[in-house]
């Protein structure tokens, strides 16, 4: 503690991974032992490494925040990629995140045709990169969606807050 008065660890997701591992499970229950307390960023990060750090580790909920200048709405932006896109003014429903099964975009495409019964104009765009993007390219396929479903890949970090302004839905 070296003269802290309260010592506060903050995770923000990678440490899953960590917890599976004996050698690093061991650090981490070192971490639960020696801090007043430990943040995690959603239920399911805390589900799966809280174990690891000990029954006696207090936990605190703690989101990541948004900056509000960055993000900020855009109609240029928002106009610019949804030309670049295709989508026109079609409603349109954003999933902005990494290619992997538990993330739950291939739920997202399977509700798509749910979704469209109500908005028939409807388009999901994803946009990222990971090792679930094969299987989500054929489900598209599979499922007749491919007219409706736009796969980006991943983009740059700075454009971003542009790709946030063509959402009419965030998921």
């Amino acid at each position: 503690r070296a003269g802290a008065q309260r010592v506060v660890a903050s995770t923000h997701g990678h440490e899953v991974g960590w917890s599976m591992l004996p050698v690093a499970r061991q650090v981490l229950r070192f971490i639960g032992e020696h801090t007043d307390v430990i943040t995690f960023v959603s239920r399911y990060t805390r589900g799966r490494f809280a174990p690891a750090f000990g029954p006696d580790a207090a936990l605190e909920y703690l989101p990541p925040g948004v900056d509000v200048d960055r993000f900020a709405p855009d109609a240029d932006a928002r106009a610019r990629i949804r030309a670049d896109l295709g989508i026109g003014d079609r409603p349109t429903i954003l999933c902005l995140s990494r290619l992997v099964p538990r993330k739950g975009q291939d739920v997202l495409i399977r509700a798509l045709p749910l979704i469209r019964r109500e908005v028939p104009d409807a388009v999901l765009v994803i946009v990222g990169g990971g090792p679930y993007a094969d299987k989500l390219h054929r489900l598209a396929t599979d499922t007749g969606l491919d007219d409706h479903i736009l796969f980006t890949g991943s983009v740059a970090a700075q454009d971003l807050p542009a790709y946030h302004n063509v959402a009419d839905v965030f998921a």
